[in-house]
């Protein structure tokens, strides 16, 4: 790939060095500097694509301590700017498209594919950070799915690992990330990162891994979906659970006791 000639989808992978100096010579691909290689090809394409953090956002990369200058297609974090600017657009009159995660669901990444191949790309609704809302909805985080839900509503949470409740207290990010992760699932479609015990480390937020770390710390100063902190919530289940919010803790116990 030289950017000589027109392309119909860029696909980004990798964080991308502007060190030392803005010169990008931190990583090189066949002796020239990635950085050159993503600014002659975007300026070619119709539409590109960045998938994985590290591609979208800068990752682990770009965390503080970098000292390479590493950052995503049109970002570094939360702001936007990146390897190919602010401003840019493609061919097709798009800003970079970014899939995030680390990693990214593999299937975020083919249904983009496929509507753009499918003539569909112009109609991909992407949120301020360009992720497509189909993937990862402004209105709605991967908390309100999650198969613990039941025991965030009635105040079970785990202070150790392996308890089985509600995995706030040990660092759980899912209250404020925003993913289809668990109505999709992982690993063809079987599970997700609480199902296996760990909490959610809020792997496709703009800011990762700075802003959700540390990753196995409750974020005690951070509100919670609902507005209010989660230690309110605990002590309010009796009454939450009489209006329905506490549906989902009658379906485990339900479940429990058969």
């Amino acid at each position: 790939m030289t950017g000589e000639k027109p392309l119909g989808v860029l696909v980004i992978e990798g964080a991308i060095a502007d060190g030392p100096e803005g010169s990008g010579k931190y990583t090189t691909v066949g002796g020239k500097p990635f950085k050159e290689m993503v600014q002659r090809c975007a300026a070619k394409a119709s539409y590109v694509v960045a998938f994985g953090m590290c591609a979208t956002y800068g990752g682990i990369p770009a965390a503080r301590g970098s000292v390479t200058d590493n950052m995503g297609a049109q970002f570094l974090q939360t702001t936007k700017g990146g390897i190919l600017g602010a401003g840019y657009t493609s061919g097709a009159g798009l800003p970079v498209v970014n899939i995030p995660g680390c990693p990214a669901h593999p299937d975020w990444i083919m249904l983009t594919l496929a509507a753009i191949i499918l003539g569909k790309g112009g109609l991909i609704e992407l949120d301020e950070y360009n992720r497509p809302t189909a993937f990862f909805p402004p209105d709605y985080t991967i908390h309100e799915n999650c198969p613990r839900r039941g025991f965030y509503d009635i105040g079970q949470l785990d202070t150790e690992f392996t308890e089985g409740h509600c995995l706030w207290k040990l660092g759980c990010k899912a209250p404020y990330t925003h993913a289809d992760c668990a109505t999709r699932l992982w690993n063809n479609h079987l599970n997700m990162c609480t199902q296996a015990g760990s909490p959610c480390i809020g792997c496709v937020q703009p800011g990762f891994p700075d802003s959700t770390s540390p990753f196995y710390v409750e974020m005690e100063k951070v509100p919670t979906l609902v507005g209010v902190d989660i230690n309110t919530i605990a002590k309010a289940a009796i009454g939450a659970a009489a209006i329905g919010v506490g549906a989902h803790a009658a379906r485990r116990i339900g479940m429990k006791e058969e």
